[in-house]
């Protein structure tokens, strides 16, 4: 199950990434440009970087990881499965994994909302701004996977506050546990409202 979701996230993630830059709006345009480009840029790293191998996964010492994330809503049963969202934000993802015990944790922050997320293009790809919340994570290495959750809450640009509850999984690529891929799955909620919510992110 958890490999078949990991085939759907890459494609989610194609989907996110293909803005690859943007002209965004006047406040934060620079770092909203600096985040998609890096999505970009990551969904070109997943094409050339192997998934590592259980085997060369360390066993000691702690690795710290930083890059992009996008937290996204489709209607449906499942946010990884659909073909538009009906809405998407990017951010920075920072995570610590301690390969002596085997816990992940991190942390995602500086959210900026997507205003069309089904953009086609990257020219048409706008930031409606920057929202305040955080993400956080708790997981566990477990046979190679990365496994745990991601909770939190974004306060979006109409003023609502959406509650996010993801189950995570992820995998670890390069030859040495160089950087990680990992997809979040489940609800977001605001007030008594709730959609299917997910995220990808990418961290070296």
């Amino acid at each position: 199950m958890y490999f078949k979701c990991l085939a759907a996230s890459l494609s989610v993630f194609s989907l996110v990434a293909c803005g690859g830059g943007s002209s965004g709006n006047a406040v934060g345009a620079a770092s909203f440009r600096s985040l998609t480009s890096e999505l970009g840029q990551a969904e070109d790293f997943l094409e050339e970087t192997n998934p590592t191998r259980v085997n060369q996964i360390p066993t000691s010492g702690t690795a710290r990881y930083n890059g992009v994330i996008s937290v996204f809503e489709a209607a449906g049963p499942s946010a990884l499965d659909a073909d538009r969202f009906s809405y998407s934000t990017v951010g920075e993802m920072a995570v610590t994994a301690n390969f002596r015990n085997g816990a992940v944790s991190g942390s995602a922050s500086n959210f900026y909302e997507v205003r069309n997320p089904n953009a086609a293009s990257v020219g048409q790809l706008q930031s409606a701004g920057q929202i305040a919340g955080t993400l956080t994570l708790d997981a566990a290495i477990n046979s190679g996977l990365v496994e745990g959750e991601m909770e939190g809450r974004l306060i979006k640009t109409s003023g609502a506050a959406t509650n996010y509850d993801l189950d995570v999984v992820g995998i670890f690529l390069g030859d040495q546990a160089d950087a990680m891929l990992a997809f979040g799955e489940g609800q977001g909620t605001t007030g008594n409202r709730s959609t299917s919510a997910g995220a990808v992110f990418v961290v070296n």
